[in-house]
This record gives structure tokens, sequence and C-alpha cells, in this order.
């Protein structure tokens, strides 16, 4: 498989984000991230932060399904499923 780079964005559940990604076989950087900085709930907030962090350290994914994993290199996971 050639290496697939590009970019992630999205709404990490209060601000914008983006960044440039990039996914070989089994393996995945994604970063640095930027966003906006609007403020929110501290809740939402706090969620935020952890996203943007698993994503940020993202160093591998799989896919099973429609359900897509990112795994950081300490363990921390995030899924997404097609839906």
């Amino acid at each position: 498989m050639d290496d697939l780079a590009g970019r992630v964005s999205g709404n990490s559940g209060c601000n914008s984000f983006g960044g440039p990604a990039t996914f070989r076989e089994q393996s995945a950087e994604v970063g640095p991230l930027v966003s906006t900085k609007m403020a929110c709930d501290k809740s939402v907030m706090d969620q935020e932060m952890l996203f943007l962090d698993v994503l940020g350290a993202a160093a591998g994914w799989e896919i099973e399904g429609a359900t897509l994993r990112l795994t950081a290199a300490d363990g921390r996971a995030l899924e997404f499923r097609a839906g």
C-alpha cells in the first residue's frame, strides 16, 4: 500500500480542528493539529481536549467493518463508525 497523505479536519465538540495526516500500512501520523479557540462548557472542553490529544498521538489504525479505530502508542484509542 502506498502512503496516504492528506489532512484531517472536523469539529471536536466546540471548536473546529485540522492538520496533516499520513497513513501507512498499519501506522498513522497525525498533526500537528490546530483548532479554533471558542469557549464552551467545561465538560465539553475537557472532552474536546482529550479527543484532540488522542487524535494527535495516533500511531496506528485498523478498519473492522464500518469502524475505523485510531490507536495512540500508549493504548488510548478513538473509534469512528460510518453511519
